[in-house]
């Protein structure tokens, strides 16, 4: 991207919020919010990352690692989130020697 091009963007970026702060500025915060460009503001900010936490929760869970504390640092840390989960080393199941239950009622072990 060249600069001519990121000047454009951002003048049309600008232009943009420009629009909607007018909206706001003559409709009101609560009509603007029903309108449909409201309600896309709103679930880019709200209803979005509920499905994109999943990404790093997800990485973690493949790795051993707490689904749920995942998805809610994901769901308020997105970038971060899965940074960590993709950096994130497995965790190591130590395996565990468990007795039948025959061997329990007869008092000994297999070998």
């Amino acid at each position: 991207m060249n600069l001519y091009s990121f000047m454009l963007l951002t003048e049309e970026t600008a232009q943009a919020a420009e629009e909607v702060y007018s909206e706001v500025a003559h409709y009101g915060i609560k009509e603007y919010l029903v309108s449909g460009v409201g309600l896309l503001v709103v679930f880019i900010l709200f209803a979005a990352p509920l499905f994109l936490a999943v990404i790093p929760a997800n990485i973690a869970k493949k790795k051993g690692r707490n689904f749920g504390g995942y998805y809610v640092f994901g769901y308020f840390a997105l970038i971060p989130a899965i940074i960590v989960a993709l950096v994130l080393k497995p965790v190591e199941v130590k395996e565990v020697k468990t007795k039948s239950m025959s061997e329990i009622i007869n008092g000994r072990r297999k070998k």
